[in-house]
């Protein structure tokens, strides 16, 4: 947390230095990557504006990529941070237009079609987010780290579909690739691992999920106060699955508590930023409120639990600077 707030401030010092330069791409760079920030700081209203910002900025600059991947992001948060899916399909229009504009790079067209089958999944059209989860892989390529967040979205997709083994032979591939490429205990490991424990959850295999989530939880820390919830809530879940008689059943407490504690203090941050002075358009706390609790995660440990979207299960793909 101290890290992202930390590049936070070097971001809006970015932002001071393009506006006194007063070249317009740079400055539409400096938006792009505050925007970014403040959606590692969990603060989705922050986020989507200051996306769309950088997105209007670098097309009246003529900075077609930036452009490209300002819409492409505002997508995802628009439409699964903020849950306004028709702002999220138009900002995926214009995300279109401008990797047309751009040359039709592959890579950028890979991370607008991961956020389009994550947005046609939250409207319920399955089979056509599964088509683009699908055709982000396939236009991946050769970059491993972009393949990898591909198949992240499509196993996120292919469990809410009920396809099962198609999604665990995918969450075990990105899982391949992020140790090869990353190392064996780098947060991006956060996304597969914690695919593979849902999986074993709904399939009422906790023995299976135990490791996975357990691991899942070792890779960013438990004291990590934005991705984890899900992780605790659904390792939770996968003690409930195995029944008081196991061994670990004691932990139930434990784990629940944790969950609730982690999930309180992302509720507790998107409040506190929604009383700091940003230049954007604000919205009422009690609105903050409750964008802050849909990104902590789900409350119970039930089974409904493990079908609500989350960031650590593919709805927040690798965000590299290009």
């Amino acid at each position: 947390l101290d890290q992202r707030a930390a590049a936070e401030t070097l971001a809006r010092a970015v932002l001071r230095e393009s506006d006194a330069l007063g070249y317009a791409p740079l400055r539409a760079e400096a938006l792009l990557m505050l925007a970014r920030t403040r959606d590692e700081l969990v603060d989705p209203i922050g986020a989507g504006e200051l996306m769309l910002d950088a997105a209007w900025a670098a097309e009246a600059a003529g900075h077609e990529r930036v452009a490209a991947q300002a819409w492409t992001q505002a997508c995802h948060v628009l439409g699964y941070a903020q849950g306004e899916h028709a702002r999220a399909f138009e900002a995926a229009r214009h995300a279109e237009a401008a990797i047309e504009r751009a040359g039709r790079d592959p890579l950028l067209a890979s991370q607008l079609r991961q956020r389009t089958a994550l947005l046609h999944a939250a409207v319920g059209d399955l089979d056509r987010a599964v088509e683009d989860a699908t055709a982000a892989v396939e236009l991946a390529g050769d970059d491993a780290l972009e393949r990898a967040a591909s198949l992240g979205a499509l196993v996120s997709v292919e469990t809410d579909r009920g396809d099962y083994g198609p999604a665990a032979e995918h969450a075990r591939e990105a899982l391949r690739i992020y140790e090869a490429r990353l190392g064996p205990m780098h947060p991006e490991l956060l996304v597969p691992l914690t695919h593979l424990g849902r999986l074993a959850v709904v399939r009422g295999d906790g023995a299976t999920a135990l490791p996975w989530l357990q691991r899942a939880l070792s890779v960013v820390g438990t004291d990590d106060g934005q991705a984890p919830a899900t992780s605790w809530a659904l390792l939770g879940s996968a003690y409930s699955v195995l029944g008081a008689n196991h061994s670990a059943a004691d932990g139930v407490a434990e784990i629940v508590e944790r969950g609730i504690v982690v999930r309180q203090h992302v509720i507790t941050q998107a409040l506190e930023l929604g009383r700091r002075d940003l230049p954007l358009r604000q919205q009422p706390l009690e609105r903050k409120a409750e964008l802050g609790d849909r990104l902590a995660g789900p409350a119970s440990l039930d089974q409904r639990a493990i079908t609500l979207g989350h960031p650590a299960l593919g709805h927040h793909p690798v965000q590299r600077q290009e």
